[in-house]
């Protein structure tokens, strides 16, 4: 992020340069040469310090790395800002205020960071601006009630910090308390899941490149984040380099689990977590999971195989919420096995007809390109090879091969039509085909949290520019993911006693109904509730467990804290208004 100062433009011989970025002009600062082995030459690797403020190129606003590389050129100090809207959105502050207290979020934070409250300002500013972008914090504090100290608005400056400060140390002392606290002695499924985020800031120690899901040719950092999915909070994430696969990764969650002393849980993977060395060491640490594999795959064909038009049509083996039907097979996963795990063969006839019509669409496209290939030099890459027979001249080792055509394996596409719409979810304990299909489908919320932190807290990109910093945001977006999560958990349940669905019951809607709900300076500048709450509000708060007169007691509380913390500000404005009054002129 830019700190909200203007400098000159510092001189350092032959680091210093400026470029041309996309719709600004930066200033980089060359901290190594790095060999390429491509042009068999060594480049310059920069750093970005700061963006060029002034046609004359001679100003710049300085960011979080400036100070690391010029340590004893002192920055302009910034003060917090003080100016307040006359109108602030209370009723919003008095659903975060809830959801932190029944959380115990600000009392842990509290133990481990010197601010915490501008840790909560930070996350409920993401939530409900929906953006993670340290710059326009402002404009959501002039208009909201703050958890800082005297409901402080911090300047950038105080942010940049903020993030820089944040240590390993404070954010797996934080990890500790919170997971010791969500701990349960009933069993419990944790989801456990991995994404990953493109990145141009070339100083930070976790890019790397990697397998990135959504390829854009840049380096990338990975997070994985483990779900509580029987009680639906987040309990911990991870970050860490570009270059380590989802795979390889597994057996530190395990570890990390272990050390937060979880015993009695189950695991729930993707698919992308499949591995013999991942298996072995779940069983070995007592840890059961479930695991998802599809249909086309070798194993599980096989075990289809077994049972395939024995259960498709059978109401005993039908499940209604996801309208698919399921059965178990004990199987081993690997023939030198001494354990058996227990496949619950899912059949989906919705999902079998989408299947096979992309399928033959693929099929249609691939044969016209065969067709396009004919008379040139072609070989059949192995995946094509599964469903074509080629025909070709000249000698079989040549590599001047003339293709001459191909030939459609009827038996093949069948058997693969025939395998559309199974999948199968492979667990290590024996359980009802049932349960396992509610137990991997619950596993959508894992999902929903990537979408939130990407969509709703506009972390698809991190926009910052140092390790520390990264470190420090993503931290924060952990805790606006919890708060979050609380959240849309409770409406959820709200609707579900409703047995119906209301519009204004999702997050994004709840958020902007409440937003509506202010708090008003008077001229004799109490903050006092504007308006009674709305139909709609009355059932928001009725959701999270707040009655309509604690809702009011609340915003009363806010209302005094405000009027205090504006209360200098006040006492400092001219009276010639007054004045005037009294006299009756």
């Amino acid at each position: 992020m830019f700190l909200d100062c203007v400098i000159p433009i510092p001189t350092a011989k032959g680091r210093i340069s400026v470029h041309r970025q996309k719709k600004m002009t930066v200033v980089m600062y060359k901290v190594d040469r790095v060999y390429n082995p491509k042009t068999q030459m060594s480049e310059p690797k920069r750093v970005m310090i700061g963006r060029v403020v002034d046609k004359d190129k001679k100003l710049m606003t300085p960011n979080e790395n400036f100070a690391k590389f010029f340590p004893d050129l002192a920055l302009p100090v910034e003060e917090n800002v003080q100016d307040r809207s006359d109108s602030v959105k209370g009723a919003t502050f008095v659903l975060y205020e809830k959801i932190v207290k029944d959380l115990r979020l600000q009392t842990l934070l509290k133990r481990h960071f010197d601010d915490a409250g501008l840790m909560l300002d930070l996350a409920c500013y993401m939530i409900t601006s929906e953006t993670n972008v340290a710059q326009h914090y402002h404009e959501y504090a002039f208009n909201h009630p703050l958890w800082t100290e005297g409901m402080q608005i911090k300047s950038d400056s105080s942010i940049s910090r903020l993030l820089q400060s944040v240590s390993k140390d404070q954010i797996t002392g934080f990890l500790n308390d919170w997971n010791r606290q969500c701990g349960s002695q009933s069993r419990v499924f944790i989801s456990y899941d991995s994404t990953n985020k493109n990145s141009n800031a070339v100083d930070l120690d976790l890019v790397e490149y990697g397998h990135a899901k959504d390829d854009a040719g840049l380096p990338i950092f990975n997070m994985a984040i483990a779900y509580d999915q029987t009680n639906q909070i987040p309990l911990s994430y991870e970050l860490y380099p570009g270059s380590i696969n989802d795979v390889s990764q597994l057996t530190s969650f395990i570890d990390t689990l272990r050390a937060y002393h979880y015993r009695n849980v189950g695991i729930i993977l993707d698919r992308g977590y499949f591995s013999r060395q991942n298996f072995a060491y779940m069983d070995q640490h007592n840890f059961p999971f479930l695991i998802m594999m599809k249909g086309h795959k070798a194993l599980a064909s096989k075990v289809i195989k077994q049972v395939r038009g024995s259960f498709e049509a059978r109401l005993n083996t039908y499940v209604q919420a996801y309208h698919l039907n399921a059965t178990t097979v004990a199987h081993k996963l690997y023939d030198t096995d001494e354990k058996v795990r227990y496949f619950h063969v899912c059949y989906d006839n919705v999902q079998a007809g989408v299947e096979r019509e992309n399928f033959l669409r693929a099929l249609s496209e691939t044969k016209a390109l065969l067709k396009a290939k004919e008379g040139t030099v072609y070989r059949l890459d192995e995946s094509l090879s599964q469903y074509f027979d080629a025909v070709y001249s000249g000698l079989e080792d040549s590599p001047e091969r003339i293709f001459l055509g191909a030939t459609a394996k009827d038996d093949a596409i069948k058997e693969h039509m025939n395998q559309c719409g199974y999948f199968c979810l492979i667990s290590s304990e024996d359980m009802p085909a049932s349960e396992a299909v509610h137990l991997y489908k619950g596993r959508d919320a894992t999902e929903k949290l990537f979408m939130s932190m990407k969509t709703f807290l506009g972390a698809a990109t991190e926009r910052v520019q140092s390790s520390e910093s990264l470190q420090g945001k993503v931290f924060i977006e952990f805790i606006a993911l919890i708060i979050r999560s609380r959240i849309y958990n409770l409406l959820k349940e709200h609707m579900q006693r409703l047995n119906c669905r209301k519009n204004y019951l999702t997050v994004p809607a709840a958020l902007r109904e409440l937003e509506k709900g202010e708090l008003t300076r008077r001229n004799e500048g109490n903050y006092q509730q504007r308006y009674a709450l709305t139909k709609n509000q009355r059932e928001i708060f009725q959701a999270i467990g707040l009655s309509v007169e604690e809702v009011k007691s609340r915003m009363q509380n806010i209302a005094n804290r405000l009027t205090a913390a504006v209360a200098p500000e006040l006492e400092d404005e001219p009276s010639e208004f007054w004045e005037v009054t009294k006299h009756g002129n």
